[in-house]
């Protein structure tokens, strides 16, 4: 795989506030999501929902690529190849990134309008969760 050039995969320009708002309404008992783990979030949405622009405005802030795990590169790899359907593309961790960076910003622009209703977010957010992974049906036994 080609050597990321990014030190950052960026929220767009107009996103920011929606993904400091997202932070904070998901926050823990350790206090508000990082940056990371809100864009995983965001990725997360935007595939489970295809939702992706053209292009972001870079916004010169967003999450530090050296906190991703390999298994959140994984992740983030799966999103990609699902939009472009080209294993090759798999080899290039900076095409990965770029298409992260749009489901990201898809996914935070759904989030945002889920945030923007009535009621408790994160009970409601949850909820979604859960109906997205009961709607993927059983886990296979790999036992036999």
């Amino acid at each position: 795989m080609a050597r990321a050039t990014r030190t950052i995969l960026e929220f767009d320009k107009d996103s920011v506030p929606l993904f400091e708002k997202l932070r904070k309404a998901l926050r823990g008992e350790k206090g508000d999501l990082s940056n990371k783990e809100a864009f995983l979030i965001a990725v997360s949405w935007g595939v489970r929902f295809d939702v992706r622009p053209d292009s972001i405005k870079k916004s010169g802030t967003g999450a530090r690529v050296e906190y991703f795990s390999e298994s959140d590169t994984a992740l983030l790899a799966a999103a990609h190849f699902a939009f472009s359907k080209s294993p090759e593309s798999l080899l290039d961790i900076n095409e990965i990134h770029a298409s992260a960076e749009l489901f990201a910003d898809g996914g935070i622009r759904l989030l945002a309008e889920e945030m923007a209703k009535p009621g408790n977010f994160p009970d409601s957010f949850a909820a979604s969760v859960f109906d997205v992974i009961a709607g993927m049906g059983p886990v296979p036994d790999n036992e036999g």
